[in-house]
């Protein structure tokens, strides 16, 4: 958020960040103790933060609350006293993104109790800043009309990449496919392990590498099945652990493609937010998941990578052999990619819309409290 932070400011916008649980934190976060401490710290100690910093506001200012965790928005409103504006950011869409992870019931009460919140929010924010199309029609088809709502993508801050554009690849180079980020219960694993094993068993593979610098439940599955298989070793698999700030911005710089998978029925719930920072970094976008999402649009209108449908392990290994044998088609896609993340979807670009909403609210006043309890990127 640091590029949206500093154009705003650059526009006279007072901005404050505030968070409970920084980025490096909620990475970290690997043991069952301390993963037990990031969710008491996101669902209890951040609330009680973020009411008392709603509380004790100064009259004109704005907040804009995230949906990390899915009811802050909601505590922000609660507390808000008159003349504070909350403008209401839907990283995710709740209960569904939960109903698609499999971790609730549909005929659950705290399902139940989980949407009239999300539905009272949606009703009462000043305004409803969705991530992508699709998930501002998947939250109207779940709550009706939505107020308010306009479709902001998170985008990411360019200006570490800037002078990464892609050049043509050297023979010989070994192609590097990269997943930089969390795991989690939206993501498809299993189209990637079975595509590791079927690359792991051929006699000639394609001259790639596949890095993972990451964590989540979904890491630990992948790292599981591929270890029960035997093929956890493969030369052309690293599985490792997160990286620092500093890492990660260097990893990324080295990346050809990204990695950004989405688990089927996860288009309706959200949108990979990593896929920008791999557009401004120069990485083609090698996506699994629906060809009717909002990152399958982004790709194939920005002809900035691959699609392979979730299960489709034949259109996987086919996308590889294409990174790995063309490789003007790929500096072509990674051209394009750096074009949109430098171009379009940098946090210098996309402050230009937040711009133009905040402008209509009441105060250019702003408390931000992206990215909400956790940094989740």
């Amino acid at each position: 958020m640091s590029g949206l932070l500093r154009t705003l400011s650059a526009r006279g916008f007072r901005v404050r960040q505030r968070y409970a649980i920084g980025a490096l934190t909620y990475r970290g976060a690997r043991t069952t103790i301390a993963r037990a401490a990031v969710r008491l710290r996101a669902y209890l100690e951040y609330p009680l933060r973020l009411a008392w910093a709603l509380s004790t506001s100064t009259a004109g200012e704005v907040h804009v609350v995230t949906t990390n965790p899915f009811f802050g928005p909601w505590i922000a409103l609660l507390a808000a006293p008159r003349g504070i504006t909350v403008v209401h950011l839907v990283y995710d869409l709740f209960p569904e993104a939960l109903l698609v992870a499999g971790m609730i019931r549909e005929d659950a009460l705290t399902t139940r109790v989980m949407r009239r919140i999300v539905r009272s929010t949606l009703r009462r924010a000043a305004a409803n800043v969705f991530l992508g199309d699709r998930l501002l029609r998947a939250g109207s088809a779940q709550f009706g009309s939505i107020p308010r709502a306009i479709t902001i993508p998170v985008g990411a801050d360019a200006a570490p990449f800037a002078a990464n554009a892609p050049r043509g690849l050297l023979a010989g180079t070994v192609i590097d496919i990269l997943y930089c980020g969390n795991v989690g219960n939206m993501h498809e694993v299993d189209t990637v392990v079975e595509g590791l094993r079927a690359l792991a068993v051929r006699r000639a593979r394609p001259n790639v590498s596949v890095t993972f610098h990451a964590s989540g439940p979904g890491y630990a599955s992948l790292r599981r099945q591929l270890s029960a298989s035997g093929h956890d070793g493969e030369t052309f698999v690293s599985l490792d652990e997160a990286l620092s700030e500093a890492d990660w911005t260097a990893r990324m710089s080295r990346a050809h493609v990204a990695l950004v998978t989405m688990k089927r029925g996860a288009e309706r719930v959200v949108m990979p937010s990593k896929t920008y920072s791999a557009l401004a970094a120069g990485q083609a976008i090698l996506a699994i998941c629906e060809r009717d999402s909002d990152l399958a649009s982004l790709v194939t209108l920005g002809d900035c990578g691959w699609l392979v449908d979730p299960g489709d392990v034949d259109a996987l290994l086919a996308a590889i052999d294409e990174i790995a044998s063309k490789p003007d088609v790929l500096h072509a896609r990674r051209a394009n990619a750096f074009r949109l993340g430098q171009e379009v979807y940098s946090e210098g670009a996309i402050a230009t819309s937040w711009i133009a909403l905040l402008e209509r609210l009441p105060s250019r006043a702003l408390s931000d409290a992206v990215p909400g309890a956790g940094a989740l990127r």
